[in-house]
């Protein structure tokens, strides 16, 4: 599912509809909302969801409601148990953020497809990362090609 926002679609607009989208995708799954994911505010900057341990699904489905905050600008998501499915779909959704300066993957699985998708949105020049922390993921030589 893939969300787009119109121009004269308000910021609220588009945080209410990330947030319904995502707890949709929780309920689904039988799992219950935290908190720091749902706060609500117009100029949200940021996201940390860092050392929450909230595994694949949950990082898929914030990652589903990404481009509907286009406002991002730091996404701190380390220590989250995903694997390469998680991660992927996380350096994906990133890539519709066009303030996003600051990624940190650090203390997840970085596997074949989440390599080659970060390698290229690095080498697309509408690539804005500044910085990209992925210290202690997992990483094996097999991904670094």
């Amino acid at each position: 599912m893939t969300w787009r926002s119109s121009s004269d679609e308000s910021a609220t607009s588009r945080l209410e509809k990330a947030t319904d989208v995502f707890l949709r995708q929780l309920s689904d799954q039988g799992r219950a909302p935290w908190p720091a994911i749902l706060k609500t505010s117009e100029q949200t900057r940021a996201i940390e969801v860092g050392g929450m341990g909230l595994g694949d699904e949950i990082m898929t489905s914030l990652a589903t409601v990404l481009p509907i905050l286009g406002n991002v600008e730091r996404l701190v998501a380390f220590d989250n148990r995903t694997t390469d499915r998680g991660t992927h779909a996380v350096v994906k959704a990133v890539q519709s953020l066009p303030l996003c300066s600051h990624l940190d993957l650090s203390q997840n699985e970085v596997g074949v497809d989440a390599a080659n998708e970060l390698r290229e949105y690095m080498r697309n020049r509408r690539c804005k990362l500044r910085s990209l922390a992925i210290r202690k993921a997992d990483i094996d030589d097999d991904e670094c090609r």
